[in-house]
């Protein structure tokens, strides 16, 4: 099968058929399939369809292979306010599909990353979160955690022993 029509099928059950699609978010992603399959040019004509946030860039482990982990220089160190979190939703919600609240952190670190989820629920965008599972949650939490709409929790682990 030829490679773009393979991307086309698997594009159309990721953002077409799903409970997130739009008016506006179709177009966009009609726009930038286009543009990508028919003339492969360099100039972005659209908005993306998916993004990663990172809650926060600070994490309690120290796994061996991970630039955070082993405290490597180049990055700042906080969390991202959940003002700051709205602003950009808000300006892409319209045309995003995905967002990933995860990269170089662990985002339960990030005493809003609930109220992040919830918020990109309600903007109708799909959620998920890649974490390492050791950010202790209370009941509380745990159900506000089940509760908030997230489509995706992802559990990284190094090992299955210390």
């Amino acid at each position: 099968m030829n490679y773009y029509l393979f991307q086309a099928k698997r594009s159309l059950g990721r953002f077409v058929f799903t409970p997130y699609l739009g008016i506006r978010k179709l177009f966009n992603a009609a726009g930038l399939f286009a543009q990508f399959g028919l003339f492969k040019n360099s100039h972005i004509v659209g908005y993306p369809l998916k993004i990663s946030i990172d809650p926060s860039s600070i994490c309690q482990l120290k796994c061996p292979l991970c630039p955070t982990g082993q405290g490597q220089k180049g990055r700042s160190l906080g969390r991202m306010p959940f003002e700051k979190f709205m602003a950009l939703v808000d300006e892409l919600s319209p045309y995003l599909y995905e967002l990933d609240l995860n990269n170089w952190g662990e985002p339960f670190l990030n005493k809003d990353v609930i109220r992040m989820i919830e918020y990109a629920h309600k903007k109708r965008i799909r959620a998920s979160v890649n974490t390492n599972l050791n950010v202790k949650l209370s009941e509380q939490e745990a159900v506000a955690l089940v509760k908030s709409g997230l489509d995706v929790l992802y559990i990284s682990m190094d090992g299955i022993a210390q």
